[in-house]
């Protein structure tokens, strides 16, 4: 739908939310008055009858007021759901629940509703997209699991298919990652990167997208595809990473590490040893850990 058409109703889009009373709320927290918040673009009488309940005010007049009132309209969003996450946040929830627990059961019956889901509701491509982000989280308690040749051309169609990739593609490109070859994972960072490039300024869609291109540059070496990790390590260049993502530039430099090993297994080992060390200076436990026993398999490779 077009944003300019859409009517955001204070008391019948969303139900027992008064999305007027919340903004109202933000901006007087915010000492800005109703003639700043509307600004030139309309006048603030109908601002302030958007906040009293007594008239609805159009998606583009809210975007205005909203960047009036220095608010992200995903930050309001969150305010009128009540501070309650969305579908994916709590599919992903559970997904981590029965991970954490190396439940692999209640994965699988996951699964299956969705899959069953898929076949019977109205939301057929929601519901066989939540199936493959489930399938892909479960090769984590079980690596005998595989995509099968449905999902394949369903995952094809639907990525190939889609103009413009945001959020939710990337997500869903992420969740079944593990479930695909090099030569498919390549051709969708190929396609991410072109399809986002109406959001890469967005701090979230360059922090997914430099996690696709880290894991295929993972994945890359894994199979020893030189091409491939030469282009993965290309595109993470040409990103660069900003003070803000210094947890992706060490892992990156513990990548290059791994990337060195095929030519200089010393200089490669110090490269690894010196991004772990980072971590632990940081006192990222876990990840020092977890990157200790990744270099320890890394140069069993080259004894």
């Amino acid at each position: 739908k077009d944003k300019a058409n859409i009517v955001l109703s204070s008391s019948k889009s969303i139900e027992n939310i008064n999305m007027g009373q919340i903004f109202k709320e933000v901006r007087k927290a915010r000492h800005i008055s109703l003639k700043t918040a509307a600004g030139k673009d309309f006048s603030y009488s109908m601002l302030s009858r958007f906040e009293n309940q007594e008239a609805d005010l159009s998606a583009s007049k809210l975007l205005i007021a909203l960047d009036h009132i220095h608010m992200d309209l995903s930050e309001f969003s969150y305010l009128i759901k009540g501070y309650q996450p969305d579908d994916s946040s709590r599919l992903q929830t559970k997904i981590n629940q029965a991970l954490l627990k190396g439940d692999l059961k209640t994965l699988q019956s996951m699964y299956e509703e969705e899959k069953r889901a898929s076949k019977a509701s109205a939301h057929q491509v929601d519901a066989f997209i939540r199936a493959l982000s489930i399938k892909g989280s479960m090769l984590v308690l079980d690596d005998t699991i595989r995509i099968t040749q449905e999902e394949t051309d369903f995952l094809s169609d639907y990525l190939f298919g889609v103009e413009m990739w945001g959020e939710y593609e990337l997500g869903l490109f992420t969740q079944v990652a593990p479930l695909l070859s090099l030569e498919l994972y390549y051709r969708y960072a190929r396609e991410a990167l072109v399809k986002t490039d109406h959001f890469q300024k967005r701090p979230i869609i360059r922090n997914q997208l430099q996690t696709i291109l880290l894991n295929g540059f993972f994945k890359a070496m894994e199979e020893e595809s030189m091409s491939k990790a030469t282009y993965f390590k290309q595109r993470l260049e040409d990103f660069s990473f900003l003070l803000h993502e210094a947890y992706l530039k060490i892992i990156y430099l513990f990548a290059l590490g791994c990337f060195t090993c095929f030519k200089d297994k010393t200089k490669g080992k110090k490269q690894m040893t010196e991004a772990i060390h980072i971590l632990k200076t940081l006192d990222y436990v876990e990840s020092a850990t977890y990157y200790e026993s990744q270099m320890q398999q890394w140069l069993e490779k080259f004894a």
